[in-house]
């Protein structure tokens, strides 16, 4: 699987405003699944998984990996997540998609002010950085990104995601250091 996947595409974004799909996502990034297997994961109709399996389909976000003829001449189908991490970049797609997501762009931003605040209580107390951040992070967490679209990785692989968050907050601090030091 690919280890990320950029979204600018207004389409496949609105598709992903739907969390049942994303939530499939993240399922089926850990490790291939049958139908079955996903529906009773997720506690979800099989019908209604195949719904949304239909439209990750659609959108190029999961593929049929391999199938499985078992004893009795029932075909197993097996689908995985075609990237194991999904970021949108807020710069290319509408207003509309990006307020979806904006709770989440938001929560980001106050863990990470929360982790600064441990060696930094002052950050607590600076609604700049905060608003900073919150307006920053998906930029800095596309450029960080960008060397890792077509890089390929393996089912469950986190340590890519910490290393792109890592890369995209080491950015956001040398920016904030700069803004310190202009004001």
């Amino acid at each position: 699987m690919k280890a990320v996947q950029i979204i600018c595409n207004r389409e496949i974004a609105r598709a992903l405003t739907d969390t049942i799909r994303r939530t499939i996502l993240m399922v089926l990034r850990e490790k291939p699944m049958t139908q079955t297997q996903l529906a009773e994961e997720m506690g979800l109709s099989k019908a209604a998984l195949n719904h949304h399996l239909k439209i990750l389909q659609q959108y190029g976000l999961v593929s049929l990996v391999k199938k499985e003829e078992e004893s009795h001449g029932i075909v197993q189908k097996f689908f995985a997540a075609n990237s194991y991490l999904l970021l949108y970049d807020f710069n290319a797609l509408p207003k509309d998609i990006v307020s979806y997501f904006y709770p989440a762009i938001l929560e980001r931003a106050t863990g990470i002010i929360s982790m600064l605040s441990m060696s930094n209580q002052a950050l607590l107390r600076d609604h700049k950085l905060a608003n900073f951040i919150t307006k920053s992070l998906s930029t800095y967490l596309i450029e960080a990104a960008a060397p890792y679209v077509d890089i390929e990785i393996d089912y469950g692989d986190e340590g890519i995601t910490y290393e792109i968050y890592t890369r995209a907050i080491q950015t956001l601090l040398r920016e904030k250091l700069g803004i310190m030091a202009s004001t």
